[in-house]
């Protein structure tokens, strides 16, 4: 049976406003285009609501007197009402607004100048009428949501408000998000209509191609904005009821170049359904050569869709052609909107060369369930280019997935992230592979998430490595056996952790990265929750930081820090290796054999900084060099419980002895009492320092008392120390 690709995809074409005729450069179109239909993003206005507000709180039981501008309430975010979250001074510059507070009993609208308590802040307006057990409502003033997507980036958007008037606004391609930094926008705009210029879709019919050259289009009606090096889509028939009645066991299905078109069955959200097939293969010509396309022009927001779906399935192929979810020329679309849906209980499917362009959620998602997971799945050599959401993303229920050497391009119309490993309900990935990718990201967004639910079931047995990724960041939490290994992470780099594993980590190793261009940490792991990362080593990195920290460890156990290079780029460097204990106790970490260096106008304050905000103990620091460091090693915090190893380090002055127990370190021999020990401190040991017989103490401190010490007798643990 002969499946017939009816579409166009056009890669650049241009109109004027006002005009019907459309260049379509370097294209060779055929007459068969005639009597189609054609989107072109941008080439008209969007027409959207403001259905949301940034950082949205509410402000519950909220008082006022008249003529004064204090407020006070329980603040609360609006998905956890019954939880308080309090005041705090980052509030400061948002917008409220306050109901029946304004003059004769409207809604107050102003901004929050200043913070008193966790209860009390103070606004720019004074109420004129007294208000209790009040609604107000707080957000960030520069940002809301609409209930459209933007075709086309546009700035300088004049934004009617009914009430006031801005000419500042932004909408970026792909994006909901309209901002302005003079709108101050609050709650009583929400569900205002706007109209916003060159942002939207515009469809028509092509009525003629002109000769002699072949490259232009005759339009049914004329564009209402210039658009210039914009996409369009042209689609006529439905292919799919040839490409279904091909489908079956056991079979392969070649398909020539062309743009084949899909149209969504009523009722259904697989559009290609290869639920329980075993066996089939489908190929192309090439990627760009043969495209499967989810037919443009659709409205699929009413429920999941996917232009290939399936459970069930085992010993499916996809190769050597493209798939286009068509985002920016949908008519309306929601993020469950998929290219390929691999769901529960298929198994063995490679996809290999295959171009996903602009899916309008995930590309490739893998959606199993701990009974039934989806498993053997190899994805090599593909491109991922702008897909709103996620390249490949990972719900639950996952087992051996292999991703490799493919290239995600993540910039706009994308949002989110290249790959997307968090898992909602139970069923962890487990054996999970991505190696040897390039990553190309530009949202500002975290570009690798590596994560699994909370609880007893973790993501397991994860790797990251040797991949390349520009502009982007990873983030982790709830695995257990991770390994994130010989990775460059470089560009641009978003003001976030470079690598950062927290809540619930497990037997991680982070090794052999490469990371520069950091502004805050280059690699962070963290508690949060009372979930811990634990077991950790952090060995063989390069971290070059332009401003912020190195590498910070805080509130885990045994981890070990060792044989990283860590050099300040710039004068903003922080700590080169951070040792806390902020959120929980921290034990049995170890630093080592680091090197801590600068170049150019490079500058740390720190070499090494421990601060015990809780427990902090045992803690080991030995043979590290540090260069270029204000102060080479620095102690601080009252919990320190157990005297520190701290020997071997070259660098410059080690400071905070007053906050060790007993206001000194070990500097050499054995570590615990009875082998023979050298402790360094600043005060007289007699009757501070805890030794065994033959321990040596070296004196640092000022003042005229002796500077060596031996302990000559263990009838207490701390005396007996004799001055020579």
């Amino acid at each position: 049976m002969t499946i017939k690709a009816d579409g166009l995809w056009l890669k650049s074409v241009s109109i004027m406003a006002g005009e019907r005729l459309l260049g379509a450069t370097g294209e060779k179109l055929p007459d068969s285009a005639v009597g189609k239909e054609i989107a072109i993003p941008g080439a008209a206005d969007l027409t959207a609501r403001i259905v949301e507000l940034d950082q949205h709180q509410l402000v519950n039981d909220a008082a006022m007197t008249a003529g004064s501008t204090r407020l006070t309430g329980t603040l609360v975010n609006p998905a956890k009402p019954a939880e308080a979250v309090g005041f705090r001074e980052s509030h400061v510059g948002r917008r409220i607004t306050v109901a029946g507070a304004g003059p004769g009993g409207t809604t107050l609208i102003t901004d929050v100048t200043g913070f008193v308590n966790t209860t009390t802040i103070t606004l720019g307006t004074a109420a004129s009428v007294a208000v209790t057990g009040a609604v107000a409502h707080l957000n960030a003033p520069g940002r809301v949501g609409l209930s459209d997507y933007a075709r086309h980036t546009r700035t300088g958007l004049t934004l009617n408000l009914g009430t006031r008037t801005v000419t500042d606004g932004v909408v970026t391609i792909g994006g909901r998000g309209l901002s302005s930094a003079t709108a101050k926008f609050s709650h009583d705009d929400l569900n205002k209509t706007l109209t916003l210029t060159g942002a939207g879709l515009f469809r028509t019919v092509v009525t003629a191609v002109t000769l002699p050259g072949r490259d232009q289009l005759q339009l049914r009606d004329p564009a209402v904005r210039d658009v210039t090096d914009v996409q369009a889509d042209v689609w006529g028939a439905d292919s799919l009821p040839d490409l279904l009645a091909a489908i079956a066991d056991d079979t392969e299905i070649v398909l020539g170049p062309g743009v084949y078109d899909f149209k969504r069955p009523p009722a259904t959200n697989n559009i290609i359904n290869l639920t329980n097939r075993r066996n089939v293969t489908i190929r192309g010509a090439g990627q760009g050569a043969t495209v499967l396309r989810m037919m443009p022009g659709q409205d699929v927001s009413d429920r999941d869709t996917f232009l290939i779906g399936m459970t069930g399935a085992t010993g499916l192929r996809f190769r050597d052609l493209s798939m286009h979810g068509a985002y920016l020329t949908q008519a309306a679309v929601n993020e469950q909107v998929h290219t390929i849906n691999i769901g529960q209980g298929t198994r063995d499917v490679i996809i290999s060369d295959v171009r996903f362009f602009q899916s309008a959620g995930d590309a490739v998602r893998l959606l199993g369930e701990a009974v039934r997971p989806v498993e053997q799945i190899v994805i090599s050599h593909c491109h991922f280019v702008q897909n709103k959401r996620t390249g490949v993303g990972f719900q639950r229920g996952t087992r051996a997935i292999w991703v490799r050497d493919c290239h995600f391009d993540v910039s706009a119309p994308s949002t989110d992230a290249a790959i997307d490993l968090e898992p909602t309900s139970t069923g962890g990935p487990a054996d999970i592979i991505i190696d040897s990718n390039v990553i190309v990201h530009r949202t500002g967004t975290i570009s690798v998430a590596l994560s699994g639910p909370s609880g007893p079931d973790p993501a397991r047995r994860v790797t990251f490595s040797n991949n390349r990724i520009d502009g982007g960041t990873l983030f982790s939490t709830d695995v257990r056996e991770l390994s994130i290994l010989d990775n460059v992470f470089s560009g641009v780099l978003p003001e976030r952790p470079v690598v950062h594993v927290q809540r619930g980590g497990d037997t991680v190793r982070i090794a052999g990265n490469t990371i520069t261009g950091s502004t805050n940490y280059g690699i962070l792991i963290s508690q949060v929750n009372d979930r811990p990362v634990d077991r950790a080593l952090i060995t063989g990195n390069l971290c070059e930081v332009s401003a912020g920290g190195g590498i910070r460890v805080d509130t885990s156990e045994d981890v070990t820090v060792t044989d990283n290079l860590l050099i300040a780029a710039g004068p903003g460097a922080t700590a080169a290796v951070e040792l806390r204990a902020d959120a929980g106790p921290s034990a049995g970490i170890s630093v080592r054999g680091n090197t801590i260096g600068v170049r150019d106008t490079g500058r740390w304050k720190t070499g090494i900084e421990v601060g015990a905000a809780n427990s902090f103990g045992p803690l080991s620091i030995t043979a590290n060099s540090i260069r270029g460091a204000t102060t080479a090693i620095r102690f601080a915090g009252t919990h320190i419980i157990t005297t520190p190893v701290c020997a071997l380090n070259d660098g410059g002055p080690v400071t905070g002895f007053e906050f060790l127990p007993e206001r000194s370190v070990i500097s050499a021999g054995a570590t615990s009492l009875g082998g023979g020990r050298a402790l360094t401190g600043t005060v007289t040991p007699e009757g501070i320092v805890t030794g065994s017989a033959g321990d040596l103490y070296q004196r640092i401190g000022p003042g005229s008392e002796p500077r060596l010490f031996i302990k000559e007798s263990d009838d207490k643990p701390q005396t007996g120390w004799s001055p020579k």
